[in-house]
């Protein structure tokens, strides 16, 4: 299967403010067509510019109004979307592990709110 990259992410900025030199965004990610796979060494790639920042980003946090189970992050080191889910097994409950590469996550909007420069 083919994996989730940059370009199969939709990114809509709904709103921007900028105080003191900190730019703070707000909007959604689209992407998934239950084809597309989660690849565990790369996440999904997604560069700090595209959310309109030059040096840094501070934070960025996802909302998954889809309700997915995905527990979404942004790899600020690497510039990716991390993805992990809770293993709820007997032994280990509440644990978030890592998606595998073989997810293949279905069509989804995520919202988000993120601050850098």
């Amino acid at each position: 299967m083919t994996a989730l990259v940059e370009a199969n992410v939709t990114l809509t900025i709904t709103r921007r403010t900028e105080h003191g030199g900190v730019k703070t965004v707000w909007g959604t990610v689209a992407f998934g067509d239950g084809a597309l796979t989660y690849t565990v060494t790369t996440g999904i790639p997604f560069a700090k510019s595209k959310f309109g920042f030059v040096k840094e980003i501070n934070y960025c946090h996802f909302f998954d109004t889809a309700a997915s189970g995905y527990i979404p992050e942004y790899d600020r080191s690497q510039e990716c979307i991390r993805m992990s889910y809770g293993d709820y097994s007997a032994s280990s409950d509440g644990v978030h592990v890592e998606c595998p590469s073989t997810v293949a996550p279905a069509a989804q909007t995520w919202e988000f709110k993120a601050e850098g420069y």
